[in-house]
């Protein structure tokens, strides 16, 4: 039988992979937002941020909503380990 997904990697927090991971975070899975840097993953973790913060501010969603979504990304580098430990659970 099929597991179901949980917890979706994105790699890449530029535009793209930001926009993917806020959208999935939004559905309610877990993100693992990776990206070579601290710089690099922070500008993706800042967009997500921001677009969240314009949706409460416009009423689209609420802010517990939105502290569901922010706590459901995390922000990973190549320097983090976490993600390697991640799937080794997984097999």
């Amino acid at each position: 039988p099929a597991r179901p997904v949980k917890t979706v990697a994105v790699m890449g927090a530029g535009l793209m992979g930001a926009g993917i991971a806020q959208v999935t975070a939004e559905k309610g899975y877990k993100v693992l937002l990776k990206d070579r840097d601290d710089a690099a993953v922070a500008r993706g973790v800042s967009y997500m941020s921001e677009n969240w913060d314009k949706k409460v501010k416009r009423k689209r969603m609420t802010q517990h909503r939105r502290n569901l979504n922010d706590a459901a990304a995390v922000p990973l580098t190549d320097a983090s380990p976490s993600l390697e430990r991640h799937f080794s659970k997984a097999d």
